[in-house]
């Protein structure tokens, strides 16, 4: 069980198992009680310091604007103490073994904001992060790589996210890398981001290398059979959306393609 309390910030460590009330570094909550402690009691902030949370599966309901902030070293009380570049990685393996499916995944209210700042979401075996709801989102400084490969069709897997056309995405100086598929015959895209019934989208300064199908995953594979695949990168459905300063390198799909908003 957790207690909720009214504080500006829940204070996070990926160490603990479930840690303290989360008011300070010194009593720091683990990372998925912090997260369903702020979306659940409508404190604005959750900083989680720098470290590996191995094999996470965090869901929740978000209906309160709320941003999760990663790299912290543990001591800062502002956000320009952080050490530049610094991330918290949410990490699918234990071992060499990928067990979790997603690594979190938010159901953001119309209305409401969602803020992801300086998390590395890697070899989730599904997906990395995943967001639905009407509500907009913003991810910032993030790294989303070498996700998806234990799954055939699946969309975004290195981000999927969606809104009912009410919400707003904006994605800068984030890196999409190695969201790859390795099994399945059928239909799939987005293989590092997936936007879906956004109202707007802008990807800004943002880098996609090396997502999307290759045949050197699977020796002797061939292409024979497939349905599509749409967008090796990124691939936006029912979505107008803009991208800015973005460099694309080594993202492989020749397969037949549908769709017009894709790359």
């Amino acid at each position: 069980t957790v207690s909720f309390k009214v504080y500006g910030v829940y204070y996070a460590d990926p160490e603990v198992a479930s840690g303290g009330d989360g008011t300070s570094w010194a009593t720091a909550m683990s990372v998925s009680n912090a997260i369903a402690a702020a979306a659940q009691s409508g404190i604005g902030e959750v900083w989680i310091k720098s470290g590996t949370l191995s094999a996470p599966t965090i869901a929740i309901v978000n209906n309160a604007n709320l941003t999760i902030r990663g790299g912290f070293a543990g001591t800062e009380t502002t956000l320009a103490e952080r050490q530049l570049g610094a991330l918290t990685v949410f990490d699918g393996k234990v071992g060499n073994t990928r067990t979790s499916s997603i690594l979190l995944s938010v159901e953001n209210a119309t209305g409401v904001n969602l803020v992801i700042e300086r998390i590395k979401f890697c070899n989730a075996k599904s997906n990395g992060f995943v967001k639905t709801g009407g509500g907009s989102l913003t991810v910032l400084d993030c790294a989303i790589e070498a996700n998806g490969r234990d799954v055939g069709t699946v969309y975004g897997r290195g981000m999927n996210a969606q809104s009912d056309g009410s919400g707003s995405l904006v994605v800068s100086n984030c890196v999409f890398a190695g969201n790859r598929c390795v099994a399945g015959d059928k239909q799939y895209g987005g293989f590092g981001l997936y936007a879906k019934s956004f109202k707007s989208a802008l990807v800004d300064n943002s880098l996609f290398v090396t997502n999307g199908y290759n045949l050197t995953d699977q020796p002797g594979k061939t292409y024979a059979g497939f349905l599509y695949a749409r967008g090796s990168a990124l691939y936006a459905e029912n979505t107008p959306i803009t991208v800015r300063g973005c460099r694309f390198a080594g993202n492989n799909c020749p397969i037949r393609k549908r769709g017009n908003e894709r790359c």
